[in-house]
């Protein structure tokens, strides 16, 4: 759904979940969040973080202060070689018949490689 353009439509769907009976608690909320947020944090490197974000906006809107989830799922989250290396093997797994040509075009705008953006996230994430 939000893949597919309707971020407006996961806190429909969040509010659906919510009211089986397996998700009955706080702290099975909690759960479920966590689960549609690593959801959205995979989505990002598909379609950006503009749609994931906003379906996490709309979902928050809808959620009860005692189902808010404070935890952080990427604590101790290193970015080393090994990070980067299964990165570029899950964006090979994706994109493995356009690569070349986006390598191509991506040659003459260095500041869009997926290098350079691993750099930069690393930097970031290194504070």
């Amino acid at each position: 759904m939000v893949g597919g353009g309707q971020p407006a439509f996961a806190p429909t769907l969040y509010q659906n979940l919510i009211a089986r009976p397996e998700h009955s608690s706080p702290e099975q909320r909690k759960v479920l969040m966590r689960r549609i947020r690593e959801t959205m944090m995979k989505l990002v490197s598909i379609v950006g973080v503009c749609k994931p974000l906003e379906a996490i906006f709309d979902i928050d809107a809808v959620t009860a202060p005692e189902d808010k989830d404070y935890s952080f799922s990427r604590e101790g989250w290193q970015c080393d070689e090994a990070n980067r290396q299964r990165g570029f093997a899950w964006q090979d797994r994706i994109y493995k018949h356009d690569q070349g040509k986006i390598d191509d075009v991506l040659s003459s705008q260095r500041d869009f490689g997926m290098s350079h953006i691993f750099k930069v996230q690393c930097m970031h994430d290194d504070g």
